[in-house]
């Protein structure tokens, strides 16, 4: 059972380094997005202190704040 979890996290790890700069980048492009997203709705749960339940407005504001911060990362070289 332990070997099994250990060649499929190999044979993960493997795949990972063996994907194109390109798509390592954006891989992690697409991560830092959704934990942009995620990060930014929990702070306003936080905030509200409930579950929060975003409107349209809200909802096009979560969307665009890390639509704004990837360019910024990508800037200053984290790319």
């Amino acid at each position: 059972m332990v070997n099994n979890k250990f060649n499929t996290y190999s044979r993960l790890v493997q795949r990972l380094i063996g994907l194109s700069r390109f798509s390592k980048s954006l891989l992690v492009m697409t991560t830092d997005y959704a934990l942009l997203v995620l990060s930014f709705w929990a702070s306003l749960s936080i905030r509200s202190n409930a579950i929060y339940l975003p409107t349209s407005d809200s909802n096009f504001l979560i969307l665009l704040g890390p639509t704004i911060a990837i360019p910024v990362f990508y800037f200053f070289g984290l790319y």
